[in-house]
């Protein structure tokens, strides 16, 4: 008769996945904003001389990541907030970002951009 087969089971109290780095410690809402800050200015390159924002830019640029962060229920706002945000650059679209979430999450702060001057031609 042939040999019974071991089975062996893997250590599940040995650390099985050693080299998978860290889960980021960083707050969600700030996550959320370097996202969104790196996808306005991804955006941004590929219409150099763009300077403002239609709504429904904002709202493609920005839904899914909004809507995911804050859920389904809150859609109708954050809808309603990009309409303010309405013909505004770049930087006043991070600015009321960083307003948004310091108004939703208070401990968390964000660190204010001015826009540069326009330039005279």
């Amino acid at each position: 008769m042939s040999e019974p087969q071991k089975i062996c089971l893997p250590n599940v109290f040995s650390d099985s996945e050693p080299d998978r780095p860290a889960r980021s410690t960083e707050h969600p809402a700030v996550v959320l904003a370097e996202k969104i800050e790196e996808r306005l200015f991804t955006k941004n390159k590929l219409w150099r001389i763009k300077a403002i924002y239609t709504v429904d830019e904002l709202w493609d640029l920005f839904r899914n990541l909004l809507v995911n962060h804050f859920g389904n229920s809150e859609e109708a706002r954050l809808k309603a907030w990009t309409y303010n945000l309405k013909c505004k650059g770049r930087v006043q679209v991070l600015n009321a970002l960083y307003d948004l979430l310091e108004e939703r999450y208070p401990p968390v702060k964000f660190e204010r951009r001015t826009a540069k001057p326009k330039r005279e031609e």
